[in-house]
């Protein structure tokens, strides 16, 4: 054997470090230069000459870029570009790890054969243990004998409560794996064989069967789904979703989802049910209405770059019947929504600056508040074609003191059917009252009810318009409204921006012929800002922003508004915040009824930030405000306090209270907390209250909900929630919405998790009921690193964890 060449003394005391990238002048081999460079360091390392081949021992570490390898011993050839490693060999790539006691390695990408190994693909994905394990590309190895699992006992002799047995695996990391001659096994015991087997390996998008959804009780008492994953080509997607429930019989849903470009998408989904109960069939929630068995659903929502920088977006909703919303999970979001509304626009802005904007859109809305038969859909009033330019404020060319914007709209409303031949078409004898050929009037309800029959309301044919009721006239409606402004800044800290305008709308309708309406506006805002920093400790303090704000608005009496054709009409809850905050609401109203304001707004905001580490966190945002209107004679307003993102301790609150200060009345109060306590428990309590409830509410809610009988006329509600862990391992989840009004629970919702000791399997029991539906019970279990955790509840393998 040739005698080696040994590092110095010194250096073996400190450990060698050898870079392979340049060559060794001592031993005089030809340089080398691989695509990156690999050093390798160790206690000692040999070169013996007439082999070309280095020997490595003690604390060896192979790093090259983001991989590395140690081992006990180690040897690799410069002229091979080989290598082994035995003795607890550990090797990383990213969050990958691999254990072995024997790899065979490419020293100049450290790829190879691993022997009696263990790979880690990073918590919470899979664990292999596996005989032979060969990387044979990024994220790729074909795996013999092996073991798989996602479960992490912390005894490692433990036996995991579930494994795949593999002859012969090939896995893509953030892919999918396939496996051959496969045994599943539970608690050690084998349950199933399988000659092939694919499954995800920690990936969005994988084809394959995922969790089933099992339900029972609520309006179809036993249910179980079972979706169907396909992940046809890169960027698209595609979900069948086949149920059967006891009592409705089978029903499908179809999700396709595709990407096209950098921001350009398309969701679409539908759904078809034959139900063997539809309302009207013994129905007890509404054996009034009927329904015929053909059922479903249709969403669409797309998102597109088109040439010339246009923006096209469409949110489409279709159903068979409104009843569909109550009885079926599929938009189970939208169920409490007056209408279904779905909208398409294209957009594009232009200039340098994008100062200028061109909008093209169609808006349809659906009725869900009657019945089928009640409907108003073939005569509700539609916005077929909203066309909007916008010129957003800016220098005047030559005066850049002087700031011009404009607005121009062009709107066409039309509907499917007239309301009176509506009536015709469905039986009724007599048609109801049309006041000014403008509205139909047939009370707040919103549900067109025969003459013989008894009123719903006392606001049926008293010649008042009152929000429901069906709109008469159709036709076109044009907007233009410039505007002047005047922006200046003092001192870095004051800021006043004046601006006047003039709103003129042009009418043509069926019924109206022409008409118009001008009316002037504007507006001045005058505001300081105010800062002061507060040193709390070494390191640590606060900061104080805070704003006083003077504002006034103006818009002008119209005159003849009440001749001109009414298509928006004015909103029956007048939402005081927020006018009162973003007086932009006031001026850019686009009701065709707009009263006279002449209003000034005295606010004050404050604004709380921590800075600690060179970090800033926001610890509160407060305000308050009071409103004059001299349109009104001058007399106080709402006088309204607001409170955001408040964090004192383990808290964070948020509250709004608006008071009549004219009337010394409270309008609105809304408050809410939320804590997390110590040993992992968080809480959330809530209040509501609207002591004048709209005039529509009552009728809404008798109207939608047949099985809903209370009656009240104002918001009183309180809502908390509750979330324990116990044992360690169980977490217990309530949460309940209580109205004092009526004196019943609208919502009641509790659920029991437990997660497995070795965090790779879970489930739960949720029970739940709302005043439209009864009691219903949802079982959720799930194999936690198996595929995506995104939508998982058990996601975060923390989540039973104290603090």
């Amino acid at each position: 054997m040739a005698r080696a060449r040994k590092a110095p003394a010194q250096l073996l005391r400190v450990g060698f470090s050898l870079c392979l990238w340049a060559a060794s002048a001592a031993a005089q081999l030809p340089e080398i230069e691989p695509d990156e460079p690999v050093e390798i360091t160790a206690d000692r390392i040999d070169f013996f000459q007439d082999r070309e081949l280095y020997v490595a021992e003690g604390n060896v570490h192979v790093v090259q870029a983001r991989k590395s390898l140690r081992a006990r011993w180690a040897a690799f050839s410069p002229r091979t570009r080989l290598g082994v490693a035995s003795g607890d060999v550990h090797y990383h790539d990213g969050g990958e790890l691999v254990e072995a006691r024997f790899v065979q390695f490419d020293i100049d990408d450290l790829e190879g054969v691993v022997f009696g190994g263990n790979l880690d693909l990073g918590e919470p994905d899979m664990r292999i243990a596996a005989e032979q394990i060969v990387r044979t590309g990024e994220d790729r190895y074909r795996i013999l004998d092996a073991g798989i699992t996602t479960c992490r006992c912390s005894d490692p002799e433990a036996v995991p409560p579930w494994e795949i047995n593999a002859a012969r695996s090939d896995i893509e990391v953030g892919g999918y794996g396939t496996s051959r001659n496969t045994t599943v096994e539970v608690l050690g015991v084998p349950v199933v064989w399988l000659p092939w087997i694919m499954y995800p390996v920690k990936t969005d998008r994988q084809t394959g069967l995922l969790v089933p959804r099992l339900l029972a009780g609520g309006r179809n008492g036993l249910a179980i789904e079972q979706p169907i994953f396909w992940a046809a080509r890169r960027n698209l997607n595609v979900m069948l979703t086949p149920g059967y429930s006891e009592d409705r019989g089978s029903k499908t849903a179809l999700e396709i989802e595709t990407v096209h470009g950098e921001r350009s998408f398309t969701r679409a989904r539908g759904g078809f049910a034959w139900d063997r109960n539809p309302p009207g069939t013994g129905d007890r929630f509404d054996p009034s209405q009927t329904v015929g068995p053909a059922r479903g659903f249709a969403v669409l929502d797309h998102d597109q770059d088109l040439p010339g920088d246009i923006r096209l977006k469409i949110d489409a909703f279709y159903i068979t019947d409104n009843r569909y919303l109550l009885d079926y999970d599929d938009l189970r979001e939208l169920r409490r929504d007056r209408f279904l509304e779905s909208s398409a626009f294209g957009s594009r802005h232009f200039g340098r600056d994008g100062r200028f904007g061109l909008e093209l859109a169609s808006l349809f809305a659906d009725d869900l508040q009657s019945t089928d038969f009640d409907d108003r859909d073939p005569y509700l009033l539609q916005r077929f074609v909203d066309l909007e330019a916008q010129w957003l404020a800016g220098p005047v060319a030559g005066l850049s003191w002087l700031g011009l914007g404009v607005d121009i709209d062009y709107e066409y409303f039309g509907r499917l059917q007239d309301p009176l031949s509506t009536f015709v078409d469905r039986g009724y004898t007599t048609s109801p009252t049309v006041v000014g050929r403008r509205f139909v009037d047939i009370g707040i309800s919103a549900i067109p009810i025969a003459p013989d029959a008894a009123p719903v309301d006392d606001t049926r044919e008293d010649g008042l318009f009152e929000e429901g009721e069906a709109l008469f006239d159709v036709g076109h409606r044009a907007t233009l409204h410039p505007r002047l402004s005047i922006p200046l800044r003092l001192f870095g800290a004051v800021e006043w921006n004046a601006e006047v305008g003039w709103k003129q709308t042009l009418y043509y309708s069926d019924e109206q012929a022409f008409e118009q309406r001008g009316l002037a506006t504007g507006r001045s805002d005058l505001l300081i800002r105010l800062e002061r920093r507060y040193q709390l400790g070494r390191g640590t303090s606060l900061e104080h922003r805070m704003i006083p704000r003077l504002s006034w608005v103006y818009v002008s009496q119209g005159r003849g508004q009440s001749r001109n054709p009414l298509f928006t009409p004015r909103t029956a809850v007048t939402q005081y915040r927020l006018r009162q905050r973003a007086l932009d609401n006031l001026i850019l109203d686009s009701a065709d009824e707009i009263p006279a304001t002449n209003r000034v707004v005295v606010a004050l905001d404050h604004r709380l930030y921590r800075r600690a580490g060179g970090r800033r966190q926001l610890v509160g945002e407060f305000g308050l405000g009071i409103d004059y209107d001299f349109a009104s004679g001058g007399r106080p307003g709402r006088f309204i306090a607001e409170g955001r993102r408040i964090r004192i301790g383990r808290t964070t609150n948020r509250f709004q209270v608006a008071l009549d200060a004219q009337r010394g009345k409270v309008d609105e109060v809304l408050a809410l907390s939320s804590i997390r306590w110590p040993w992992g428990i968080a809480t959330t309590l809530g209040y509501r209250l609207v002591p004048d409830g709209p005039d529509f509410f009552e009728n809404f809610q008798t109207a939608k909900f047949r099985n809903f009988s209370e009656s009240f006329d104002e918001i009183n509600q309180v809502t908390g929630a509750i979330s324990l862990p116990l044992f360690g391992r169980f977490r217990v989840n309530y949460r309940a919405n209580y109205s004092f009004a009526g004196s019943f629970f609208l919502t009641n919702s509790g659920s029991v998790d437990y997660m497995s000791t070795c965090d790779c399997w879970a489930v739960g029991l949720q029970v739940s009921s709302s005043r439209d539906e009864d009691v219903r019970f949802q079982f959720r279990y799930t194999i936690v690193g198996l595929g995506d955790d995104a939508d998982n509840p058990f996601a975060g393998r923390g989540w039973f964890r104290t603090d």
